[in-house]
């Protein structure tokens, strides 16, 4: 569709990027060619303030197409380019390669995937995904008592329960969590 009516297609990949859905990015899991790709988070292992546009050829093509009359790429803001949170990107992306990050995940998903799934017959979980469980009328009272026991945990939209763990998580951790 979005080909189709020549409308660009953004993919948000500010939590999925990097490696959290078993695949470098999200789009990449899903065969999917978004024009614009929007980073952060992960890109710095959210140790400095760092956000990130990618873009397909053609998006590139049509503002190099205008570089003449404006600029290279033209854009600009106030704190962009600061030079310690890039150094930390590419740290942080060096790191990533070194470790093998997405192969890590890969071998603990199953792990969390499982212990998530075994709470999909409990009555008071509506769905349950791997970053985010759907917790019926009890997700703030859930919070609550994980964070009485040392795990911090979001509570997003009332009843959802938001976690992203850890790249280099353990089954041990894996296992304390879902439990």
């Amino acid at each position: 569709v979005v080909k189709k009516y020549d409308i660009l297609f953004i993919a948000d990949e500010v939590i999925c990027g990097f490696g959290r859905l078993g695949e470098m990015f999200g789009c990449d899991k899903y065969n999917i060619k978004p024009d614009l790709v929007s980073l952060a988070k992960a890109l710095s292992s959210a140790y400095m303030p760092i956000g990130a546009v990618l873009v397909s050829p053609e998006i590139s093509e049509v503002i190099h197409s205008q570089s003449s009359k404006l600029g290279s790429f033209a854009h600009g803001f106030t704190y962009s380019g600061s030079p310690v949170p890039c150094a930390v990107a590419l740290e942080a992306l060096k790191i990533y390669r070194e470790r093998n990050i997405v192969d890590v995940v890969n071998k603990i998903a199953p792990t969390f995937q499982n212990g998530i799934k075994a709470f999909s017959d409990s009555p008071i979980i509506g769905e349950a995904y791997i970053i985010c469980w759907l917790i019926l009328r009890v997700g703030a009272y859930f919070g609550a008592q994980c964070e009485k026991h040392g795990m911090l945990v979001r509570i997003a939209a009332g009843d959802n329960i938001m976690m992203s763990p850890p790249f280099i998580i353990s089954p041990e951790e894996v296992d304390e969590v879902t439990s």
